[in-house]
């Protein structure tokens, strides 16, 4: 469930639509339209804000909604004001390759490939949650070549990751993807990539927080040592898969609303027909004004 804090009191608008000159109260607009107003000597200034959850007049076009004024702002009382742009948070990513300096990066026949994972912050969430779990596995065999090992385990991940009741990773190569190409799979593999897979999300009441992960190439034998068989780099910096900063935004837009008016939050039938305008699938930008 989505829970967040305030120091005194916190009020919320998600802003589709912003124009310093309109709408002006009292006027029909579009829910989810905003803009400042201010009073003739520039010393306080307001939001002036289409609310959803306002009084609303069905029309040709749909429906509209009445603007509203926000709480008066003197200049001079600001504490504090920021702007944000979007917090769109990168995937997590990591690339394996094979040992270089093993066998000059060719697998070592009759060893077994194992890719090992541990997964923290499942169900109530914390590091100390932790599930371990070897996620691929793959016995080299005479004529196998790196590829090979890369196919085989991509396939093998997807095997054993399919028994979850929700998948956390996405394993596959460079170029093959057991997930959406059946057997036979490409023999240009150069890497194994594993990607974070987005959590289910339900607005303010599964937050779909990120399950991150780590992850171990287990020790083969070559002349008789234990040695790491693959190089785990993190690639998530460059990745252009994000989960998107709007399942954050409308959480919030989900409790402060609760906080300003509807406190059962659609517990029941003691609840008011809220109307949210955040798509948690988008991205927003925030400005945060403190003042007295």
């Amino acid at each position: 469930m989505a829970a967040f804090s305030q120091d005194q009191f916190r009020q919320f608008y998600a802003v589709l639509k912003f124009n310093n000159t309109d709408p002006k109260v009292d006027t029909w607009v579009t829910a989810g339209d905003a803009g400042f107003g201010k009073n003739a000597t520039n010393t306080q200034f307001w939001l002036n804000y289409a609310s959803p959850n306002g009084v609303w007049e069905p029309n040709a076009t749909g429906s509209r909604v009445q603007v509203t004024r926000g709480d008066i702002i003197h200049k001079d009382r600001i504490v504090y004001a920021k702007m944000s742009t979007a917090g769109d948070r990168p995937l997590q990513r990591m690339e394996v390759v094979l040992n270089p300096t093993l066998n000059s990066g060719a697998p070592i026949i009759g060893q077994d490939y194992l890719l090992n994972f541990v997964f923290t912050n499942l169900n109530i969430g914390g590091p100390e949650n932790q599930y371990f779990k070897t996620g691929a596995s793959y016995r080299a065999r005479t004529g196998d070549t790196a590829a090979i090992v890369y196919n085989e385990l991509a396939d093998s991940a997807k095997r054993n990751f399919s028994r979850e009741s929700y998948p956390y990773v996405h394993v596959y190569t460079d170029t093959w993807d057991p997930w959406t190409t059946p057997k036979p799979a490409t023999s240009t593999s150069t890497k194994i990539i594993v990607e974070e897979v987005l959590q289910p999300y339900a607005r303010g009441k599964r937050s779909g927080n990120q399950v991150p992960f780590s992850m171990v190439a287990a020790p083969v034998i070559d002349n008789g040592s234990y040695v790491a068989w693959g190089n785990i780099t993190n690639t998530t910096a460059t990745n252009a898969k994000y989960s998107p900063s709007g399942r954050i935004v409308a959480d919030m837009e989900w409790f402060y609303l609760g906080q300003r008016a509807e406190q059962f939050r659609f517990d029941g039938y003691n609840n008011f027909e809220t109307v949210y305008l955040t798509d948690p699938t988008a991205s927003y930008d925030s400005l945060d004004i403190e003042f007295y």
